[in-house]
């Protein structure tokens, strides 16, 4: 064999190696994020997943989301509050989106992979910075305040301050923590006298309903004041 070949040839393959590694990289995700609705004392209840009641398969399938991911578990793990829908996007018209996944959120705030306790990995990420955008459905969606270096460990922490949403739209749940906004019952991004019809029509129905906003397992007239209380409030981000 030609050395004097071979050896720029080795050069070549290690140097385009270096770099598909620093281009497509696994990304995780420590986020930390309240709902207003199951909010209690620096935690939230997990009352829907006592009762049995959370799908196993995201539920982000459907409009406005239309998210075709496969995420499903055969047992919802302890402490999960509910699903959650995360996405990466480029810019704030979310023009271009990186990826998306659905996760579980935990009592803690915790956004986590499908076991309940691990922080959740994007794979084959190519891009140097991103917003994080949460979508819940039936809490107005937020992203977060500024870009983020895609390291392969971001950290970012929605509860501290209301400032850390773009626009400024989470709720001031007390004592310094601050959440997703409550009461957007038909996922339309604002709150509305369609989410009180939303309620209406659904009065007294049990189980995994959007209408009942304070996700305790039942739609009443408890989830009429969550309305009342954040009428007119809208997402910044649709």
């Amino acid at each position: 064999m030609n050395h004097s070949i071979f050896i720029p040839l080795l050069l070549i393959a290690l140097f385009s190696t270096i770099c598909y590694s620093q281009e497509n990289k696994a990304v995780t995700l420590d986020i930390k994020i309240f709902l207003q609705g199951p909010y209690i004392n620096n935690s939230m209840s997990d009352e829907l997943n006592k009762k049995n009641k959370l799908p196993l398969s995201q539920p982000y399938y459907r409009p406005p989301w239309n998210y075709q991911g496969e995420e499903h578990v055969n047992e919802v793990p302890k402490n999960v509050v509910d699903w959650i829908l995360v996405e990466l996007t480029n810019d704030t018209n979310r023009l271009k989106i990186i990826s998306r996944k659905a996760a579980f959120l935990t009592i803690d705030g915790k956004v986590t992979s499908l076991d309940g306790k691990s922080p959740l990995v994007f794979e084959n990420i190519k891009d140097k910075n991103c917003y994080v955008v949460l979508e819940h459905r039936n809490h107005l969606p937020v992203m977060s305040s500024a870009e983020i270096s895609l390291n392969n460990n971001i950290q970012y922490d929605f509860t501290v301050s209301n400032q850390k949403a773009f626009g400024g739209t989470l709720i001031d749940l007390g004592k310094g923590q601050f959440g997703m906004i409550s009461g957007d019952s038909d996922s339309n991004g604002e709150i509305n006298n369609e989410d009180y019809k939303k309620v209406a029509s659904s009065l007294l129905k049990v189980g995994y309903q959007n209408a009942d906003l304070d996700m305790n397992g039942v739609v009443n007239i408890l989830d009429y004041k969550i309305i009342n209380s954040n009428l007119s409030k809208k997402t910044a981000i649709r």
